[in-house]
């Protein structure tokens, strides 16, 4: 796909306080249940389950000394709707117990009719799935993004053990916003963008459609979304240079949380040279919950896009009415240059049935006016020629993203020898 996506790990204990500890409770990560399902026990694949269960039990949450990952084990043959609603009840359960496991993911052995497994989970209880076939298999639009499949054909039994425990790690680091800090150096990454705004507005997706795969966690439950920031290093073939996101907790109802989020945005932008802030909210979304950082942002010297999410293809150039009822809001709290039309973008970073995917080359268009501004001005006072070299680091990757054109492009990632 052209991408290497690294998750990165800020190692702050005061940052971990201000975006994590939400409720005066220490984070800590959640549990992860594997519900093993499909062919396991036919034999070749019974030798590979029982190293990755041995594998399952070593498990430790480093940071809380309990065993972070546990298994289900379910009748070995392809999977039906019956055994299907069997899990689903199982994950229904193991969210509403004391424990609260709310991450599952299903290690399916044999060529299963993904469709229908698929089709037989609602939104809220579909788990993230990985599928070992001996064969490559066709899935849906709507599946790619929910399944890594492992294609198994031409390894040796320790090869694809070792590549299902990386998909299970990946995975893991996916539901709690963790990392493996394979690659940090700042200078490999020069455009660095810190994705703000208001709860489940899309900055999640957004990472992952750089990513071309589920990367940041993104939930279909209007009862949760990111509690913590996390960095994501993205490279891109060909330049050798990328981009960093910093994916933050979303504003919300409760002001000692936001209070607490601000704190860690304040010490981004003091510490980190952050070259564009996105604020994400959905079209219709009361911004009074953002008001404290939006102050923060206008009073910013960094440049703030304001992302109107889940909006509608406008003909003949008609004027937005809830983007204008923004720009009265925010010229109401003195939010003056923030106030600026310029500032908005409409975007739809979910396609569905009724409204159609666009907008993310729009906010590369608006970038790159702001970088050839200032690398004409920079011209004029060149200071020294790594300045000059990140500038044209920059405009390089931001040329690339305005040029892309398969953003909608079906997420799918697929393991091979």
């Amino acid at each position: 796909m052209g991408f290497f996506c690294f998750p990165g790990r800020k190692n702050n204990n005061e940052v971990n306080e201000s975006s994590i500890n939400m409720e005066n409770t220490n984070y800590k990560n959640t549990k992860m249940m594997i519900h093993i399902c499909g062919l396991w026990q036919e034999e070749e694949n019974l030798i590979i389950y029982k190293k990755i269960k041995d594998n399952i039990k070593e498990e430790i949450d480093l940071d809380t000394n309990d065993k972070d990952r546990d298994f289900k084990e379910y009748e070995s043959t392809l999977l039906t709707p019956e055994i299907c609603k069997k899990i689903e009840q199982n994950i229904g359960q193991d969210k509403a117990s004391e424990l609260g496991i709310i991450n599952h993911t299903l290690l399916c052995f044999g060529d299963n009719d993904m469709d229908m497994v698929l089709n037989e989970f609602s939104l809220v209880h579909r788990p993230r799935i990985i599928l070992i076939t001996k064969e490559e298999i066709k899935v849906n639009k709507e599946g790619k993004k929910y399944i890594t499949i492992i294609i198994r054909k031409g390894m040796s039994n320790e090869e694809l053990k070792d590549t299902i425990l990386s998909s299970l790690n990946e995975i893991y680091w996916y539901y709690n916003g963790l990392n493996d800090n394979r690659e940090s150096n700042d200078n490999n990454f020069p455009l660095k963008i810190l994705l703000t705004g208001l709860r489940l507005s899309g900055k999640s997706t957004f990472v992952n459609l750089f990513s071309n795969k589920l990367l940041a966690y993104v939930t279909n439950d209007s009862e949760s979304g990111t509690l913590k920031t996390s960095e994501y290093n993205i490279k891109i073939n060909g330049i050798q240079k990328g981009i960093k996101l910093i994916d933050t907790p979303g504003m919300c109802s409760k002001k000692k949380i936001n209070g607490r989020i601000i704190n860690e945005i304040k010490k981004y932008i003091k510490e980190e040279k952050i070259d564009f802030i996105l604020f994400f909210y959905n079209e219709s979304n009361y911004l009074g919950e953002g008001k404290s950082l939006l102050k923060l942002l206008d009073m910013s010297k960094i440049p703030v896009f304001i992302i109107a999410n889940n909006s509608k293809i406008r003909e003949n150039n008609t004027k937005n009415q809830d983007i204008k009822s923004k720009i009265s809001y925010l010229k109401q709290i003195g939010c003056q240059r923030l106030s600026n039309n310029e500032y908005f973008i409409e975007v739809n970073l979910k396609s569905n049935s009724n409204e159609k995917f666009f907008g993310m080359e729009s906010i590369f268009n608006k970038m790159e006016k702001i970088e050839m501004n200032k690398i004409n001005k920079d011209n004029k006072i060149i200071e020294s020629k790594n300045e000059t070299n990140k500038s044209d680091n920059i405009m390089d990757i931001i040329k690339y993203y305005k040029n892309k054109t398969d953003w909608d492009k079906d997420e799918v990632e697929i393991i091979r020898k």
